[in-house]
């Protein structure tokens, strides 16, 4: 499995559409902080006000976009050169093949991030200003947190490409699902912004509503996107958990199917 990694890493960092969703994480993090001095600048905010930190992780969504496109491209690659049938002939067994993908996929998530918090940090520093308002442990968790969510997405969508042949199609799938946990989001912060929700006799729903929008990918991430309005729990034990249930749920998944798959 080992030669398996290496060989994958090789070819992932050999990637020119690597390279180029590289250059364009990196371009959202500088847009990140121009954004969030553009706000400040137009709203004549108190510098004690806002400051790096509502800006720090704004479109880490728009991340986990490329993120699921590039995980399913790079997988879908290897059924078009006929790699995997390669690879099973050479003596390598199903799993080993997925969960090499899966770790090579992983990696790639995390570079792409690591783009993305390296390009906003170093920009929205003089632009924007320190961190102030959160301290250094919040902020340091959470960037773990989405690391996680990050490795989540990775998950899914090298299931989804391990299984699908076609190339568009699971590329589709990823970008489908990755909105749909967006959508799912933005509605369950919609219910954390209804009154009623608040009132009396309704701490139940209330508490199932909170934990959803931190346990289910997507929508925690579209918390750290209003992130200024600080709407939700961002509790880092669920969000963690959610992702880890959803990375072996979803390996679970694709390594049974993947053994039975028939590859033409």
């Amino acid at each position: 499995m080992m030669k398996l990694l290496k060989a994958n890493l090789a070819r992932l960092f050999a990637n020119g559409i690597f390279r180029i969703a590289v250059v364009g994480s990196a371009f959202m993090g500088v847009f990140c902080a121009v954004y969030g001095h553009r706000l400040l600048v137009v709203v004549a905010a108190p510098e004690n006000a806002y400051s790096l930190d509502h800006y720090f992780f704004t479109f880490s969504n728009v991340i986990a976009f490329g993120v699921a496109a590039f995980c399913s491209f790079f997988i879908s690659s290897e059924y078009g050169a006929g790699t995997l049938r390669n690879k099973i002939t050479a003596g390598c067994t199903r799993a080993e093949i997925y969960l090499s993908n899966l770790l090579s996929n992983l990696v790639a998530g995390c570079v792409l991030y690591t783009a993305y918090l390296i390009m906003s940090f170093c920009t929205g520093r003089p632009l924007i200003g320190k961190f102030s308002f959160f301290t250094k442990y919040q902020i340091f968790i959470w960037v773990i947190s989405i690391y996680m969510v990050m490795a989540a997405v990775s998950a899914i969508s090298t299931c989804i490409a391990m299984l699908v042949s076609s190339k568009v199609i699971s590329i589709s799938m990823s970008v489908i699902a990755v909105v749909a946990g967006f959508c799912a989001g933005i509605f369950l912060l919609d219910k954390l912004t209804d009154v009623y929700l608040w009132m009396e006799g309704m701490e139940k729903t209330r508490e199932i509503v909170l934990f959803l929008a931190d346990f289910l990918p997507g929508s925690q991430l579209m918390e750290f996107f209003a992130l200024d309005r600080r709407i939700g729990n961002l509790n880092p034990c669920i969000i963690v958990s959610g992702a880890v249930f959803f990375i072996a749920l979803t390996t679970v998944i694709g390594l049974l199917r993947f053994r039975k798959k028939e590859l033409q």
